[in-house]
């Protein structure tokens, strides 16, 4: 159990991803590697077809050949945290869009609380798409003052973000590295 049994200052869920990286690879590094690709070229595709979407095709082939030959300088080795992150950022804009152009959040706004959540268990500092769409919900109804629209879209994206945060603090205190878990991912990089 990370934080328990060993000290570990990665969000969780970065630890189990190579958990199961290394479970695929038969304990090689080829496993984790394949697992941070299949996360990239998810990314990738939601991030082509919503900036298809927005701003056409041309477009779109050329900001992602862009973006992901610019990982060449960001990713060195791999296996960090922000490559598998770009998943969960682009489905959040892409859902994010698709229920704007709709005006009704539904599921998918809880998705969006679900991928936030997510992306704060790889680590908490990876939330900045989460929180700018929220500001944004915020901003846009308060301008309207429809203060039930902002309450029901909140209340859908927050109940999904905490479905998942109190999925994995439950999991933690359970095992008994709660403590553990808060002092390592939280005061040690807050530090």
């Amino acid at each position: 159990i990370p934080y328990r049994d060993t000290w570990e200052h990665k969000g969780p869920l970065v630890m189990y991803i190579n958990a199961l990286g290394l479970f695929l690879g038969s304990g090689s590094a080829w496993g984790v590697w394949t697992i941070e690709f299949v996360f990239i070229l998810a990314g990738a595709l939601i991030g082509f077809f919503l900036i298809k979407k927005v701003f056409g095709n041309l477009e779109a082939i050329f900001a992602s050949i862009l973006w992901i030959l610019s990982l060449l300088f960001v990713f060195e080795g791999g296996n960090l945290t922000e490559s598998y992150n770009l998943l969960f950022q682009f489905a959040i804009l892409y859902l994010f869009f698709d229920l704007e152009k709709m005006n009704a959040y539904g599921i998918r706004g809880f998705l969006i609380g679900i991928l936030g959540g997510a992306s704060f268990f790889l680590r908490q500092n990876l939330i900045g798409v989460f929180l700018s769409v929220l500001i944004y919900l915020f901003l846009k109804r308060a301008a309207k003052r429809d203060w039930g629209g902002l309450l029901r879209t909140s209340a859908l994206i927050f109940s999904g973000f905490f479905l998942v945060l109190g999925f994995g603090f439950y999991y933690f205190a359970a095992q008994g590295a709660i403590k553990d878990l808060i002092d390592q991912t939280f005061r040690f990089n807050f530090v």
